[in-house]
């Protein structure tokens, strides 16, 4: 029985040699059998293996899902000419017609006739733990991620409403980071309610603790606790605990948006990149829109958009669910929008940004 024993063990031996590979093996560790090294590798080995297993997961239900290589084909000058919008097609009254549309419209979208509209807005910073810089261009992407509808329809709803710009930057930051709606501070809480009450259901659970549940499912031999493997899980673990450390930043300075925003959004003042004429992003058929004029986060800037086609035909244009990225600057923050018709009573013009 020995012999068959030792006979198995060998064999165990050999294939775990071919499977991980000498040095792996040679860390391992085989409880109750004498003269085998103790193997740290083990729980790494386990982490590893159940980090392989999470990231999918985590890539699925990312509260915003940010990719640069996804912003739109663009084009230097779109079909139709110079850009020249028409009477009623620009300025705080074009605003304020597009916001009223929108305070209908929880998908974002808003109906134009061909021509060309330059769009009043003001813009937000859409991530959590990224330099702001100043000035910066962007090009136009699609809004991806778990609470892309969720953030389409707060910004969708902000322009009518007259919401104050710190308020829903703070709630926007506060999506962001994939905090569940009781989680939430009162005031924050109540804007939510005030704007967006049908998208409640979509924020019941928290993100993070989506992401612990998942990893206690996980049936891997050796496998530790979900938070005290953070720290082994390389860049996955790190991407995790930014999303913690949002959510416990948020709470803290609910009642502080410049300390909030010096630690979620800091400004680079070295500036970010200018390009010298921003191309147009063709972000449907007939549908092409650019952004000439946009500061950092907070700032009040333009939409230029041109809508093509038939003389007189009403075109959906998917205005909220877009993101802006800044070319060529992974590290520089994307930013999302709204029309702005007129500044709030108390808003600082320039973007509330602590100086």
């Amino acid at each position: 029985m020995s012999r068959i024993r030792g006979a198995l063990f060998i064999f165990l031996l050999l294939l775990s040699a071919a499977v991980l590979g000498t040095r792996a093996l040679a860390q391992l560790h085989f409880p109750g059998l004498p003269g085998l090294p103790h193997l740290p590798g083990a729980q790494r080995l386990a982490i590893d293996a159940a980090s392989r297993q999470l990231a999918p997961y985590v890539q699925a239900n990312t509260p915003v899902r940010l990719d640069w290589s996804s912003a739109y084909p663009t084009v230097s000058e779109p079909p139709g000419g110079a850009f020249r919008p028409g009477a009623g097609h620009a300025g705080g009254a074009f605003s304020q017609r597009v916001a009223s549309q929108l305070a209908h419209s929880p998908n974002g979208i808003v109906n134009l006739t061909p021509g060309d509209y330059a769009l009043p807005i003001r813009v937000y910073c859409t991530d959590i733990h990224r330099h702001a810089h100043q000035p910066e261009n962007y090009l136009v992407g699609p809004l991806r991620g778990a609470r892309a509808s969720v953030l389409t329809a707060l910004y969708s709803k902000v322009g009518a409403a007259r919401a104050p710009y710190h308020d829903v930057q703070s709630l926007s930051w506060t999506l962001q980071a994939g905090t569940r709606y009781g989680d939430m501070g009162q005031g924050t809480r109540a804007l939510f309610d005030r704007l967006i009450p049908f998208m409640r259901s979509k924020i019941l659970g928290n993100f993070t603790d989506q992401l612990r549940s998942q990893w206690s499912h996980f049936t891997i031999p050796g496998l530790p606790s979900f938070d005290s493997a953070l720290n082994q899980m390389d860049g996955l673990g790190q991407t995790i605990q930014t999303y913690q450390s949002a959510q416990q930043q948020i709470l803290a300075n609910s009642s502080d948006f410049n300390a909030l925003s010096a630690q979620l959004a800091p400004v680079d003042r070295s500036g970010g990149r200018t390009m010298q004429s921003v191309p147009w992003s063709e972000v449907a058929p007939n549908i092409y829109m650019r952004s000439p004029s946009t500061g950092d986060f907070g700032s009040v800037g333009e939409m230029d958009i041109r809508v093509t086609g038939p003389p007189g035909q009403t075109v959906p244009v998917p205005l909220e669910s877009q993101i802006l990225y800044p070319p060529g600057c992974p590290n520089c923050q994307p930013l999302t929008y709204n029309p702005e018709p007129t500044q709030p009573s108390g808003e600082d013009g320039g973007g509330g940004i602590p100086g």
